[in-house]
């Protein structure tokens, strides 16, 4: 393990601060939204965020993912451990600076010592991204002290690895805050995106060069596989996708009918729901080889026996869906895999704070925070559970003020719960 002590204020902030899902990293909006906007990735206030004075700032290495351990010049003794969110497969490994900084400085000046880390691996990692984001407590306890409590704040997939935690060590965490999480769990994640994809390919289809008597889809791969090989997945995937969409909408307006498939987007806003839908086509076709590695080259999804349905949609249209839309069979191993890393099974014992877009185009909410919440008691929900919905389309859009304003719900919400400390 290598470490160095910076004992420097670390800064991480631009002329106007941003922090971005890495499913979005390099792409920052800094002008402030109009209320309630409809826009795309997260943004800021139009004021700088004033970097946090840290006494010590220790960067080091621990199984192959890099860590970053923080402590403020006057630290309240808690520390925040932090898990980030879905990163490519492809990208090299790196700290989630982009993810953090203007939220670290937050609680930084609130007094929080704070710690993460990247995972030892890209793509889905839940496993592993668990295993180092736990460590991160010991070793910040081995460099400086033990902390008197440790929250946990994950975003995107890092709220499904502080969920997972949350759940498996309710004794270790004082809290748990989720900021546009993937709470549903793998399997309806893994879901949402194949049956999207599977569905895409039944109404938006090309003449197949070998055979123009025969059809292929506009995109490249089907439901279980996309060649990344030369691919741009934004001009060969997302713009492609757009582009059918807006030359003949009644597909996808199909495909947000069908209850498999609840497409987030603003009622009547054709933008939104095309947009949507291209996003998860995006994210599926960057996402669904390195997931099916992890089932060894198998389907965690079983499509063969579905029938296919949704309130409004005729007969012979359901019909056609069902008899052209691709079939997938799943093996138990890739079943198994998907349910272990990660499915929760509302186990929850520490508060819980959720943060979410009304309409986020990755992680739909009736597969995700309604899913897992329907897995808990009425009781659990009543002294546990805390929900803001921020009115905006996009995954993982909401201002820092917000973001920074949920933190502080779950601190007051465990201070009166007596818990964690």
């Amino acid at each position: 393990m290598r470490a160095v002590d910076h004992r420097l204020a670390l800064g991480g902030c631009l002329a106007a601060a941003v922090l971005l899902s890495s499913c979005d990293r390099g792409r920052a909006i800094t002008a402030p939204p109009a209320p309630d906007a409809d826009v795309a990735g997260i943004t800021d206030l139009a004021v700088a965020i004033p970097a946090a004075s840290w006494a010590s700032v220790v960067e080091g290495e621990e199984g192959g993912a890099l860590y970053r351990l923080m402590v403020p010049t006057s630290w309240n003794g808690d520390l925040v451990v932090l898990a980030h969110g879905y990163v490519d497969p492809l990208a090299p490994i790196a700290l989630p600076d982009a993810d953090f900084g203007p939220f670290a400085d937050s609680v930084g000046r609130r007094g929080f010592a704070v710690a993460y880390s990247s995972y030892a691996e890209n793509g889905w990692a839940v496993k592993d991204g668990a295993q180092r984001t736990h460590a991160l407590t010991e070793i910040f306890t081995e460099r400086f002290a033990a902390p008197r409590r440790v929250f946990l704040a994950g975003i995107s997939l890092g709220g499904l690895i502080a969920l997972d935690l949350a759940e498996r060590f309710p004794t270790q965490y004082a809290g748990i805050y989720s900021f546009c999480g993937a709470t549903g769990g793998a399997t309806l994640r893994f879901r949402y995106m194949m049956d999207v994809r599977a569905l895409f390919d039944v109404f938006y289809r090309k003449p197949d060069p070998d055979d123009p008597a025969k059809t292929i889809p506009v995109l490249p791969g089907d439901a279980t596989h996309v060649d990344r090989t030369g691919l741009d997945l934004e001009t060969g995937i997302r713009q492609v996708a757009r582009d059918a969409m807006l030359a003949n909408d009644a597909g996808a307006t199909i495909i947000t009918q069908i209850t498999r498939t609840p497409v987030p987007f603003l009622a009547g806003n054709r933008t939104q729901m095309i947009n949507s839908i291209a996003d998860q086509l995006f994210r599926h076709a960057r996402e669904i080889d390195e997931i099916m590695a992890r089932g060894h080259d198998a389907s965690a999804i079983d499509n063969t026996g579905v029938t296919y349905t949704g309130p409004g949609i005729d007969q012979a249209t359901l019909a056609f869906v069902n008899a052209n839309v691709q079939r997938f069979g799943s093996t138990k191993f890739a079943a198994h895999e998907a349910a272990l890393y990660y499915d929760p099974d509302g186990s929850l014992q520490i508060p819980l704070v959720s943060l979410r877009s009304a309409r986020d185009f990755a992680l739909p909410a009736p597969l995700n925070d309604d899913s897992y919440f329907a897995k808990l008691t009425q009781d659990q929900r009543d002294r546990l559970v805390t929900v803001r919905v921020v009115n905006t389309a996009g995954h993982c859009n909401a201002v820092i003020r917000d973001i920074v304003s949920e933190f502080d719900t779950l601190v007051t919400k465990v201070n009166a719960l007596g818990s964690g400390g």
